[in-house]
């Protein structure tokens, strides 16, 4: 018995010893490589740390694309595709939408930053703030690869089978068909397209108001909730960005995601993403990272961002919902008559 015992102490001392071996080699590993490191450039912008996204791309030996009118950043990174919008609280990573700090992309001028926070979180044995200073290890220069990653044209019996996990967001009450309603309709207002599905009282027959409640469609996560949602201040604050646009011939996607009002954004599990617009509340339950399926209240229908809400006269009053599949709205790439079929075989 005493020789088992003795046995077992041995192997423990054994397996102690390597472990606590390995531990120090890593250990010594991280020293090492930050040891081994250099600064970036940075700023501070309300006590948040910034780093020039310029510098980083070229540590990283990375690609990355600055769209002025759009204020919206392309970072490509061994293959992996980031793209931020100005005041969006969502990158976009391959396709797929992940929640970040609203000031995680701060835009000053032509220049575009990222904050030290979300380097690290997205890359913590790369970049680490040390003393005040936003450093990356030497090491992180290599070979990368940097073709921006495209979504997959799919055909049209594909999305509709993945977007056929869905149901509708109002109980009972399909998307109308209203020719201005339409995915893909003009918006000559804002010199744009309409991009999503719309519930109107008028044009679908039912009962839409702001007590009309509005559910998640599918099993997902929630990966935005406007719960400090503050809209446009006045009727010359709106009409200044829609002559922006008039100006631009397009709408900016910064001011095109004002426009959607109050929001909540869903990633589904087989890469399906929505958009819920113009809300007038949220449902105070619903948190960023929220799993959540077709019965899950999102909130409640409303006009924000709308001229209703601005005009404070109760109009426009209706669900504006988005669908894209890793990235992409659904409808691209589909003749009027083809976006019809898919949402009549979806809803």
């Amino acid at each position: 018995m005493k020789k088992i015992v003795w046995a077992a102490i041995a192997i423990i001392f054994v397996i102690s010893f390597v472990f606590l071996g390995l531990k120090d080699q890593d250990e010594k590993n991280i020293s090492v490589k930050r040891d081994n490191s250099v600064i970036l450039p940075s700023i501070l912008e309300e006590n948040e740390l910034y780093v020039e996204a310029e510098a980083i791309t070229k540590q990283l030996n990375g690609n990355s694309v600055f769209d002025e009118i759009d204020r919206a950043f392309t970072l490509t990174i061994d293959g992996q595709n980031f793209f931020f919008i100005e005041g969006v609280p969502v990158v976009e990573r391959d396709g797929h939408y992940e929640p970040i700090q609203q000031n995680d992309f701060l835009v000053k001028g032509k220049k575009v930053y990222l904050s030290a926070v979300w380097l690290h979180r997205f890359f913590p044995t790369l970049v680490w703030v040390e003393g005040g200073k936003v450093k990356i290890t030497n090491e992180a220069k290599m070979e990368q690869n940097t073709r921006p990653v495209q979504a997959q044209i799919k055909n049209k019996q594909e999305i509709i089978e993945q977007l056929q996990v869905l149901s509708s967001p109002l109980k009972g009450v399909k998307p109308d068909l209203y020719p201005s309603h339409i995915p893909g309709a003009k918006r000559n207002y804002r010199g744009g397209f309409h991009e999503g599905l719309d519930w109107y009282s008028y044009s679908t027959g039912a009962v839409i108001n702001e007590r009309t409640p509005v559910y998640a469609m599918g099993e997902g996560r929630v990966v935005r909730v406007d719960h400090e949602y503050t809209g446009y201040k006045s009727v010359q604050e709106r009409e200044q960005d829609l002559h922006v646009c008039q100006l631009h011939g397009k709408t900016p996607l910064y001011i095109l995601d004002k426009l959607r009002g109050r929001q909540v954004w869903i990633q589904y599990e087989n890469g399906v993403q929505a958009r819920f617009a113009h809300l007038s509340n949220i449902s105070s339950e619903l948190q960023i990272g929220n799993k959540i399926d077709q019965n899950t209240l999102i909130g409640f229908v409303g006009n924000s961002g709308t001229s209703g809400e601005v005009n404070k006269d109760g109009t426009e009053l209706h669900l504006h919902v988005d669908l894209l599949v890793k990235g992409r709205l659904f409808w691209e790439g589909f003749t009027k008559e083809e976006v019809i079929t898919i949402i009549q075989a979806v809803f």
